[in-house]
């Protein structure tokens, strides 16, 4: 091997590094340069598949809980989902059309239940019209047709069932009506009548829910959201709430993490909370989102539950 030779691989050795090091440079340079993608941070809404945009004052989430009779000296029932409609009516809007035909012979209503004032089977029965109406969001769909083929209740039984109120699960009584001779699962209407409840004045469609410590004073607001740690698709939470006479807003602000936050993630799925001290203990005040006002389910420090399934899921 000549001097020459070795001379000039020398130099070419040398001008590979030194191209590749202008590469690394250029390269780190431009990763500085990106532009920074983060978002500004957002206030998680509740439901998350709401389509309108949440609200931008806390004072509409707790407007219309302002006359919550929490001075009453039995609390009125919050019942978050009074109607259980089956997979098998919703659908099938044929049966909503037609005129649905009762058996001969109903149930006898007793005056009370557990306590509970009863609705009567007929007042069941319209109940669940007009909730099966509502998941329909074709007009037509939803306007009687004499024409159409009457649908035929075969069974209006009184019973119990477990419901979702703001304050945990209840066993309460309940209609349970059965379509014949094909839909086997019943729907479920709640039994107790006016004199025992608070109709939410919003939809009750919120997916998170809440734990009170024994004093009263500390609320743990549980959510699904992003991962926490450092990284993309990841993100940190911090709490938002307000305080009524009569209502508690409260919901989170999401800050997201990494480099390229507008990264395509999975859908939220960890159970992610926030937690606030309010200025005076709960007692019977309501707890609704700060997103869209719907009341969340409030239970003790200490136990777990995860999200309540949409109503009408036909459980």
């Amino acid at each position: 091997m000549t001097m020459g030779t070795e001379t000039t691989r020398r130099t070419h050795r040398r001008r590979y590094l030194a191209v590749g090091a202008t590469a690394v440079v250029g390269f780190v340079a431009l990763g500085l340069a990106l532009p920074d993608n983060t978002p500004d941070p957002r206030l998680m809404p509740d439901p998350a598949d709401r389509t309108e945009a949440p609200l931008t004052d806390p004072l509409q989430a707790t407007a219309p809980w302002r006359d919550f009779p929490v001075g009453a000296a039995v609390r009125p029932l919050l019942v978050l989902d009074p109607v259980t409609i089956p997979i098998a009516l919703r659908s099938d809007p044929d049966r909503l059309r037609g005129r649905w035909v009762l058996p001969d012979r109903l149930t006898t209503t007793p005056p009370r239940l557990d306590g509970f004032g009863v609705t009567s089977a007929e007042e069941a029965v319209a109940t669940l019209r007009r909730a099966l109406a509502g998941t329909f969001r074709d007009e037509q769909l939803r306007t009687a047709d004499e024409t159409a083929e009457p649908a035929t209740i075969s069974a209006i039984r009184l019973t119990r069932r477990t419901f979702d109120t703001d304050r945990g699960r209840r066993t309460l009584p309940a209609w349970a009506i059965t379509f014949g001779p094909r839909m086997v699962a019943p729907a479920i209407v709640l039994a107790v009548d006016e004199d025992g409840l608070y109709r939410s004045p919003v939809p009750t469609d919120a997916e998170g829910d809440v734990t009170l410590s024994p004093d009263g004073l500390r609320l743990t607001y549980s959510f699904l959201g992003a991962a926490s740690g450092q990284g993309n698709c990841r993100a940190d939470y911090t709490p938002v709430f307000l305080e009524t006479a009569t209502a508690v807003a409260i919901g989170a602000v999401e800050h997201r993490k990494g480099h390229n936050r507008q990264a395509n993630c999975r859908m939220s799925s960890y159970r992610r909370s926030v937690s606030v001290t309010l200025t005076a203990p709960l007692h019977n005040r309501v707890v609704v989102t700060y997103s869209y006002g719907a009341p969340l389910s409030v239970r003790p420090d200490g136990t777990y539950r995860w999200y309540r399934p949409a109503t009408g899921n036909g459980r």
